[in-house]
């Protein structure tokens, strides 16, 4: 038999309530995407950072459609027994005739058939809902090319929309937010991250309800992108993704301590050196039988008592000093036994069998947690046998008719509103997929696979009126602050938004009017009379033989602006240079010019020739001939005009020269004896004579 540390497992519990599934997709041929893996890695670190288990985060990168379905449907399963699962996606989305699509890594859409290729946002959400919380953030907004296929009638009955749809969630407990609002895009960024996963990543460590941090990221995303997250949600209390074991942590403690037994918040906590390890049913006795400080009332602590600990590692707990313990009665008070409606019952897989809900047991826990309750426990059970005047019997007992024949049990049980067989909430590990159900009739205890549909009842904890009110009126104050913010921004937003819809006309007159223009500061090319929105903008206005001018304007109104250039003075040609038309030539002595290039340190000789291509190439770029440095190899055509003018040069040689014209591995050589054209492996060593625009 197994034995564990009951401290470690009861933490191991807690771990198991937090699930995560992240899917980030960037492998799309119609638009690429840099940030998703990058952010589903960024929410990873994160959620382990607040408590979540490895083991309980599924992390998909670059997933096809079977993955992704395969995955949310093994999560949903899961997220049956968790408190809190949630659902990240990052990659492109679409919405077409208002139903959101998710698309997988390697897919495309232009036709209707083709979104039978995508996986619906609502197949997300359903998976989330399993659990008592769900929380689903689309981060898939960004601005997608496909959209033009679904638009403008292309395909009748088709109709798409920018962005993605408002989703609003009308069933279980669920939170689901959006990287921007409703037909509106998001950016994939600049950063390592997307804006909202970058955002995600700072609040989420934050002790807050996750409402709380939602509008955080909006209110954080907003400010410095073009972008406003929103969130809609179906909750009707906090919900903090650290837990409780984070909330117990920063809450202040009382301790007292003697020997042997420590006192937190007026609860007395075993503070003994222990090394044995035990069973659960072992570890009970043992707090049953247990006298320290003549105190023999020890009991097993409860998940909220082992949190408070900290460090401060207990077996037993007791009330405090002359004060009585909690009594079952008054435990029984704050309970509510509930029935299932049976629309309830029916939406969320169960039936009515004999007038009354039943249910697997996974389906039997979705319809509890929709109710705001959970499948009661054995005890709660076994109290309403014994309240009746029966006893609880396990399977292999031999006197199942004690109750059957006590006519007060028969009649007492069923004027509560029970029937027969119920799920309890006990999952039994010693047997697969099974889990414990209580028989009312007999009064038997056992276990059966969680497949069957045995009754459903549900039990709620009801809240005493005053908290409840404190903790409404703390939510209206946080929502009415996050309103006022919102408002503001949106304020803000719109300012800007008008400001920068404004445009103002710039005309550009150069002299020489040949003169190119160049905005050197912005993407769109120069056209006389474009329209720019205010601001700063760098002109530069260049021209053959004249100096280039750059100035930079501000504009806040519409300007023409004259731009007179002034005429560069030309270097007197050197002896060995030769101008032909708008280009200047090379026209040294051969051998001046093979020396000067072999005794460059970066270019070899070889074959006792003159230079490969690559050596060619390097010699042009490095030249400084006549006070010149931006020298090149002539193209092919270049080649071609001068050798039917070298004899205008006073130094040529009747032979192969390189051109820079070439394919990967070959170039063109023009023989100047016959103005020949012919292509070589760029290895092979020919002349070389340089040429520079004027």
């Amino acid at each position: 038999m197994r034995l564990l540390l009951l401290f470690l497992l009861t933490l191991n519990l807690l771990h198991a309530q937090k699930i995560a599934l992240l899917i980030g997709n960037s492998d799309y041929s119609f638009a690429p995407l840099s940030n998703p893996l990058h952010d589903v890695d960024g929410l990873y670190k994160t959620l382990i950072e607040i408590g979540f288990k490895k083991s309980n985060i599924k992390m998909l990168k670059n997933s096809s459609q079977n993955e992704m379905k395969k995955a949310l449907f093994d999560f949903e399963q899961k997220a049956s027994s968790s408190k809190i699962a949630l659902i990240y996606f990052s990659g492109h989305g679409m919405q077409v005739n208002n139903t959101n699509y998710m698309f997988p890594a390697n897919t495309t859409a232009t036709k209707p058939i083709h979104l039978e290729g995508l996986v619906n946002l609502h197949f997300f959400i359903q998976s989330a809902t399993s659990a008592k919380y769900g929380i689903v953030l689309v981060d898939a907004c960004r601005n997608n090319p496909l959209i033009k296929y679904f638009q403008n009638g292309k395909h009748k009955g088709s109709n798409a929309k920018k962005g993605l749809g408002q989703v609003t969630p009308t069933i279980g407990q669920v939170v689901i937010g959006f990287a921007t609002s409703a037909g509106d895009t998001a950016e994939d960024g600049t950063g390592y991250m997307s804006p909202y996963a970058t955002s995600l990543t700072k609040w989420l460590k934050k002790p807050d309800d996750i409402r709380n941090i939602l509008g955080k990221v909006a209110i954080d995303v907003s400010k410095k992108y073009e972008q406003n997250p929103i969130y809609r949600a179906n909750l009707a209390e906090s919900v903090y993704l650290g837990g409780e074991v984070e909330r117990m942590r920063t809450s202040e403690v009382t301790i007292q301590s003697s020997k042997g037994i420590t006192t937190i918040d007026g609860i007395m906590y075993q503070n003994q050196p222990f090394t044995q390890e035990y069973t659960w049913k072992e570890a009970k006795e043992y707090c049953q039988d247990l006298t320290l400080g003549d105190y023999s009332d020890w009991r097993l602590p409860s998940k909220n008592e082992l949190m408070k600990l900290g460090k401060n590692y207990a077996l037993c707990v007791r009330g405090e000093k002359n004060k009585e313990p909690i009594k079952e009665s008054d435990k029984d008070k704050s309970t509510k036994w509930l029935i299932p409606t049976n629309d309830v019952c029916i939406n969320n897989g169960g039936g009515i069998y004999d007038g009354q809900c039943g249910a697997s047991w996974q389906n039997a826990t979705k319809i509890c947690r929709i109710n705001e309750s959970r499948i009661p426990t054995l005890d709660e059970f076994k109290k309403v046998i014994s309240d009746c005047g029966g006893i609880s019997i396990g399977y292999e007992s031999k006197i199942k008719t004690q109750n059957i024949d006590n006519e007060f049990y028969q009649s007492c049980y069923k004027s509560k509103g029970f029937k027969s067989n119920y799920w309890a909430s006990v999952v039994n590990e010693s047997f697969y997929n099974s889990s414990r159900f209580v028989n009312l009739y007999n009064g038997e205890i056992g276990t059966v696979f969680n497949t069957y549909k045995l009754g459903v009842r549900c039990v709620k904890q009801k809240k005493v009126k005053e908290e409840e009110q404190k903790l409404k009126a703390k939510e209206r104050r946080a929502k009415k602050k996050l309103e006022q913010e919102r408002k503001q921004v949106e304020l803000l937003k719109a300012k800007r938004k008008k400001l920068a819809q404004k445009t103002y006309t710039l005309r550009i007159n150069p002299t020489p009017s040949n003169a190119k223009v160049y905005i050197t500061n912005i993407k769109p090319r120069y056209r006389d009379g474009m329209k720019l929105k205010k601001g700063s903008y760098t002109i530069k206005v260049k021209a053959n033989g004249y100096k280039t001018k750059i100035i930079n304007i501000n504009l806040n109104k519409s300007l023409k602006y004259n731009i007179v250039l002034k005429k560069s003075k030309l270097k007197p040609l050197s002896k060995y240079i030769k101008a032909f038309g708008n280009k200047m030539w090379q026209d040294q002595p051969y051998t001046r010019a093979e020396k000067k290039a072999y005794n460059s340190t970066t270019i070899i000789r070889e074959y006792n020739k003159v230079l490969n291509w690559s050596h060619a190439i390097q010699y042009c770029r490095r030249l400084s001939l006549g006070g010149y440095d931006n020298w090149r190899l002539p193209t092919k055509n270049e080649l071609i005009r001068l050798s039917k003018q070298k004899y205008k040069l006073r130094y040529f040689t009747n032979a192969d020269y390189w051109s820079s014209s070439s394919n990967s591995n070959r170039a063109w050589l023009i023989n100047f004896t016959d103005n020949h054209t012919s292509i070589a492996n760029k290895k092979h060593s020919n002349y070389v004579r340089c040429v520079r625009n004027k």
